[in-house]
């Protein structure tokens, strides 16, 4: 077989290559050298960003028959619910993009996308889910983010307590 390899002038150069997925192999091969300042930067971005956004996930608001006849319970059982959605998308998001920075995931069209708008401190269009001033910048609008999700998550604690402790949160 070495004889129709040296016919053929190739001399198996996949030979040399390591295709073990040992722990030594799992870190990039590029190199954190290698990234962009503006990786560097956003990387920092994203870990204060995921420190800032509460990480525990928002439970479901759990519908009875007298609490479905309450319009105020319907209307914050929307409101958990979309909260609720967006917060998964953009912890999803973040972490997605964290770890494409320390490059232990490579990118798709969709991160390209959240890292080009971050990068800029747009806000993603995807994580815009509620009305927000036109031309907020990513740093405002993740603080005030956060501060509805903990008022969400006092939402549904009171929820929990019962329909009259829904009424009177303030």
């Amino acid at each position: 077989s070495s004889g129709i390899n040296a016919e053929y002038g190739v001399d198996l150069a996949y030979q040399a290559l390591d295709f073990s997925t040992s722990a030594s192999r799992k870190t990039s091969v590029i190199g954190s050298a290698a990234r962009p300042t503006w990786m560097k930067n956003l990387e920092a971005n994203v870990k204060q960003w995921l420190g800032i956004i509460p990480q525990e996930d928002i439970p479901v608001l759990k519908r009875t028959v007298e609490n479905i006849k309450d319009p105020l319970y319907r209307f914050f059982e929307r409101e958990v619910t979309i909260g609720r959605n967006l917060l998964k998308t953009v912890l999803t998001d973040l972490r997605d993009i964290e770890q494409v920075c320390e490059l232990k995931k490579k990118q798709t069209n969709y991160i390209r996308s959240l890292l080009s708008d971050l990068q800029k401190g747009i806000v993603p269009k995807s994580w815009l889910r509620y009305t927000v001033p036109s031309g907020v910048t990513i740093n405002p609008w993740v603080i005030d983010f956060s501060e509805r999700i903990r008022q969400i998550l006092r939402i549904v604690e009171a929820a929990q307590k019962g329909a009259t402790a829904l009424k009177e949160l303030t």
